[in-house]
């Protein structure tokens, strides 16, 4: 077997001065591009995860101020509060966070976007359901509510917000599940 000892090392570094320096710099490059891609694909996994957790949190926050706003209206239907004066929920500006995101909804995973999805696209098809079932008396009685037919209309009117509760109930458990 052949042995190396410091004289040889020496002789040959000079022999091929030329050769070892490309070799050691040629090592050196290739290293720094495999640590910086490193780091690289490091801060991107730390950002994406970032901003799947802020838009938990955005989504999570605006889906309880709906669930709120929809407990508040099966109050008064089922006669728990007194309904002083109704007013169509505003989906707009209700959804906001959830429009503003819609092009983000792939940072979740796929159950949170099914639930989600799902709760806020019924979201805007049961209240414009429900709007279609109220009928509302001119302002000169007192905004008192009045429905055409009013167990059928009210029952109705009480199944979808219900449903609609229950929806946001299951996005914000997956939402919170995933924090």
């Amino acid at each position: 077997m052949f042995e190396w000892d410091w004289a040889d090392i020496l002789e040959f570094t000079a022999t091929h001065q030329m050769g070892v320096a490309l070799l050691i710099g040629f090592v050196g490059i290739i290293f720094t591009l495999l640590f910086n891609g490193w780091r690289e694909r490091r801060a991107n996994r730390y950002n994406i995860n970032h901003q799947r957790r802020i838009l938990r949190t955005a989504l999570l926050n605006e889906a309880k101020i709906i669930r709120f706003a929809i407990e508040h209206r099966l109050r008064l239907f089922k006669g728990e509060e007194e309904m002083v004066h109704y007013d169509k929920l505003d989906t707009s500006s209700m959804s906001e966070v959830y429009r503003a995101h819609l092009d983000r909804m792939g940072l979740l995973t796929d159950r949170e976007v099914e639930y989600t999805v799902g709760a806020y696209s019924a979201f805007v098809d049961f209240v414009n359901a429900i709007d279609k079932e109220l009928r509302i008396l001119s302002p000169d009685q007192g905004d008192i509510m009045k429905f055409e037919n009013d167990a059928p209309a009210v029952t109705k009117v009480l199944w979808m917000y219900e449903k609609m509760l229950d929806n946001f109930e299951q996005a914000i458990q997956t939402l919170q599940k995933n924090r």
